[in-house]
């Protein structure tokens, strides 16, 4: 067998712009998907949740989206106010990472939260702070109702990532109403006082955990139905 040799020259980091992963989305699915189709995806460096978006975006008119991450990366904060003025993505609701919103003084994830709590502000979004390390988004489109359940944060690092898109009303809702339950656990920032009952005892007060359900059971009767 022949020796082979690697040898590396200089280390680099390796940046991909957003538009050029959606193009790599684009050529992987062609199209959204249908309600009989799921796509499972790994990428290896090369596609990231912000991408998502983006193509998303591209293919149909975002009404509202949900979305569940550790933080926000400042590129995809910028991205997605793009997209809100062009009016390619709607009303939002962002779920981060505690961490993100702590006002330790050697908290460098801060600048995330206070930049996302502008946009906002501006926007009429909504942003809550947990002790989060899910990662999802759902969309509502022109199209349908997507789900994409990934590994990523909603940045544009090119890391290995695995993701499963696809068209499902039922699975929407579900998530949707994870979403809420999440936002009740915490004070909503819209600019308007917590929306936490009074006898609901602060995130850093409680003791019990979050309930753990499974997809495909009936939901309690504290969602409202």
């Amino acid at each position: 067998m022949d020796d082979r040799i690697f040898v590396r020259t200089k280390r680099h980091r390796r940046i991909l712009t957003v538009c050029k992963e959606a193009e790599a989305i684009d050529a992987l699915m062609g199209e959204l998907p249908g309600e009989t189709c799921e796509h499972c995806i790994v990428s290896f460096c090369g596609i990231s949740a912000a991408a998502f978006v983006r193509w998303v975006s591209d293919n149909t008119v975002i009404r509202h989206m949900d979305l569940v991450t550790f933080r926000v990366g400042p590129r995809a904060l910028k991205m997605l106010s793009g997209l809100h003025a062009q009016g390619r993505l709607g009303g939002a609701r962002f779920v981060v990472g505690r961490l993100a919103a702590s006002h330790h003084r050697h908290n460098v994830e801060r600048e995330y939260w206070d930049r996302l709590v502008g946009l906002c502000r501006e926007f009429g979004w909504q942003a809550c702070a947990i002790n989060n390390h899910a990662k999802l988004i759902l969309f509502d489109t022109d199209a349908g109702k997507f789900v994409l359940e990934s590994s990523a944060n909603l940045n544009d690092a090119p890391n290995w990532e695995q993701y499963v898109f696809q068209q499902d009303g039922d699975l929407h809702r579900w998530y949707a109403a994870v979403v809420d339950e999440m936002f009740a656990y915490a004070a909503r920032i819209d600019g308007e006082p917590s929306a936490q009952p009074e006898d609901m005892p602060s995130l850093a007060d409680r003791s019990e955990p979050m309930r753990a359900l499974s997809w495909g059971e009936p939901r309690p009767a504290l969602w409202g139905e």
